[in-house]
């Protein structure tokens, strides 16, 4: 019986212990909390800082120079697209211009300056503005050609 007056003793004494750690007034409870987000802080940075996060953080870096330097390059690519776009359709705007003046050039000769202009006038509603800019810049040269003659 003594043995197990001794037992009885026993978890007696442990249940009073139990009941003393959970009597823990509300204070305590925060100040538990808080050493445990603290505790978890701590080895969760020591974690984040080990060898295999400084190499995702490498590679995460690296993708982002990656993909700048993509955009810088499609942003290059397409300006020369643009810029051989611009000097293809002026070639096309310039040949088809010399082709008009050219047909303009193959009727007769008019009589005098007035009859000239009202061709060339006649050529260039058919054509953008741009074309008729570009046609009576054209005219000016030879008009200067034969003053001088």
């Amino acid at each position: 019986m003594e043995c197990d007056r001794n037992r009885d003793e026993e978890i007696d004494s442990i249940c009073e212990q139990c009941e003393k750690i959970l009597a823990v007034d509300e204070n305590e409870h925060a100040r538990i909390a808080k050493l445990q987000s603290l505790f978890r802080g701590h080895r969760t940075r020591r974690q984040v800082w080990s060898g295999k996060a400084a190499t995702k953080l490498q590679a995460v870096f690296r993708g982002h120079k990656e993909r700048d330097r993509a955009q810088r390059m499609l942003t290059q690519f397409l300006r020369v697209q643009a810029a051989y776009r611009g000097h293809r359709t002026r070639l096309r705007l310039r040949q088809d211009i010399g082709e008009a003046f050219e047909r303009a050039q193959m009727r007769r000769r008019p009589r005098n300056v007035a009859q000239g202009i009202d061709r060339v006038l006649r050529v260039a509603r058919a054509m953008p503005v741009q074309a008729v800019a570009v046609l009576f810049l054209s005219l000016l040269p030879q008009a200067g050609a034969a003053k001088d003659e």
